[in-house]
């Protein structure tokens, strides 16, 4: 462990327990050590029902292991981004017990992906905002069906109910070693460009200004926007004003360590038609997301993101609300 930034490192630890303990160990007790009075979780599929501190999170975990059994979070990456931020993106296992969102007990598997910011202050957890793909799990179990993509070849992949849906390793490839200085305030603004020119459908611009050549982005929601690379990913973002108007990703938060950027972000816009087979078009749209993107000579090499489909599926009607808060 560094002994130039105790603080942050201490943090990276008390996350991990954390996750270890209640999470995945059920152990309530967890809550009162780690959790401040006024934390809050702020989750965009399960609203808080005004719960806060170590109240919610004993709320949240009891939640967990009465739907599910074998709760594993895998980190994939975890890293301190100052004093007071905990970065991490992930990937959940669990066996299906019954329950959520009043889904029967089926036994089955299911994996899931998510992108989480910690808070800290005075050791504590002051503050998690998660973005998971609960989509996944929801068609895994059978509770929604899948929605059908009727969009261009390639520019959707459908997901598969009843198969695990990440099972590509999320862990980075082996980085390069490169001369540039590594200037956090850098990445972020590669980050800012590259989403303003996505929000104008600038795919080209976008891919020659801020992307490396050798970039791989790996899409954790289902279903799979296939943009996995260079040209793939310009052919996604020029495809954006055919379905959408008044399209634009706002940042709300972004972190930055070394070679990594975290970005929150939400997207709203007006859907014009056409969309996932959605004929007829004047939704509105707004749903949020979370990237992680790893850099080399300050050109973005890899990237991982997770945002809420669900939502952006239940705005075009393709499905059913389910949305509910977490209850004491």
């Amino acid at each position: 462990m560094s002994q130039t930034n105790p603080g942050a490192d201490g943090n990276v630890e008390r996350m991990r327990r954390f996750i270890s303990l209640a999470f995945e160990g059920g152990v309530l007790e967890a809550c009162d050590e780690l959790i401040h009075p006024d934390c809050e979780v702020i989750d965009p599929n399960v609203p808080d029902g005004g719960l806060r501190g170590p109240g919610l999170a004993k709320v949240v975990v009891r939640a967990v292991h009465s739907h599910f059994e074998r709760y594993t979070l895998r980190l994939d990456d975890a890293f301190a981004a100052g004093e007071s931020h905990v970065v991490n993106r992930f990937t959940g296992h669990a066996v299906h017990r019954g329950g959520f969102f009043g889904s029967q007990a089926t036994g089955r598997e299911v994996n899931w992906t998510g992108n989480t910011i910690y808070q800290f202050e005075a050791g504590l957890i002051r503050r998690v905002w998660i973005q998971w793909d609960m989509l996944a799990v929801l068609i895994q179990l059978d509770v929604v069906p899948p929605p059908v993509p009727s969009t261009p070849p390639g520019w959707v992949v459908p997901a598969k109910p009843g198969t695990p849906y990440h099972a590509a390793d999320r862990r980075s490839l082996p980085r390069r070693t490169t001369g540039k200085h590594i200037d956090p305030e850098v990445h972020k603004a590669v980050v800012r460009r590259a989403l303003e020119l996505a929000s104008q459908g600038r795919g080209e611009e976008m891919i020659a200004e801020c992307y490396a050549e050798n970039f791989q982005r790996e899409d954790n929601t289902s279903p799979v926007i296939a943009a996995d690379s260079r040209g793939a990913l310009r052919t996604y973002v020029q495809a954006i004003p055919r379905f959408f108007g008044n399209y634009r990703v706002e940042i709300e938060e972004q972190l930055a360590a070394r070679d990594r950027v975290m970005t929150r972000f939400r997207v709203r816009g007006v859907h014009l038609g056409g969309f996932m087979g959605v004929a007829t078009g004047g939704q509105s749209i707004d749903y949020t997301g979370a990237i992680i993107q790893r850099f080399e000579e300050n050109l973005i090499a890899q990237s991982w993101v997770t945002w809420d489909s669900y939502r952006l599926f239940f705005q075009l009607g393709l499905l059913p609300n389910i949305y509910r808060p977490w209850r004491a």
